[in-house]
């Protein structure tokens, strides 16, 4: 690759889109920023917007190696754990129709959701984190898909008597253990 990588306002991609292409994780730390002052100088508002951009992803990237180094070795045993133990391994299902899904989370919105949710299920896919499970049997609704990532014991723990049997989950093998 170049060691000088072009990119300017009038480019096919955004900032953020060109950033992410270029710049992974473990570039991020030392990561310095030089910029032109005359160009400054003569597009501030441009050059307000690429600098809040480009620390928005910096933020992220910084944000993301943090979760990973704080949660690695959970990964890991958890990767372990589950491959070790998952037999009924089947491939995604197929839906014969094309309905919008809707993807539920725990959270104050769920709660003033349901109702619309209820009325509509027909009409949609209900997909679900582990944390939405208890709030969607309650008001009696069945997600299609439950979409486990959470290494951690909660988030098996929301699944287990709120998920009915044989409702598909979906999860990395990194996923909290006990799943299966």
């Amino acid at each position: 690759p170049p060691s000088v990588l072009p990119w300017h306002p009038g480019s096919a991609e955004t900032l953020p889109q060109f950033l992410r292409r270029h710049v992974g994780e473990l570039d991020a730390e030392g990561l310095k920023v030089l910029e032109w002052g005359p160009s400054a100088r003569a597009c501030p508002e441009r050059s307000l917007e690429a600098n809040r951009q480009i620390a928005q992803m910096l933020k992220e990237l910084r944000g993301s190696l943090a979760t990973t180094a704080a949660l690695g070795r959970r990964w890991l045993a958890n990767s372990f754990t589950n491959f070790v133990g998952l037999e009924d391994v089947r491939p995604l299902p197929r839906w014969p129709d094309a309905r919008p899904v809707l993807i539920a989370a725990s959270g104050p919105s769920l709660a003033e959701a349901l109702p619309l949710i209820t009325r509509h299920r027909t009409q949609l896919r209900l997909w679900a984190l582990p944390s939405a499970a208890p709030a969607l049997r309650a008001a009696g609704l069945t997600p299609d898909l439950v979409v486990l990532t959470d290494p951690g014991y909660f988030a098996v723990y929301h699944l287990h008597g709120a998920v009915p049997g044989g409702t598909p989950l979906v999860m990395p093998v990194s996923a909290g253990t006990g799943a299966w």
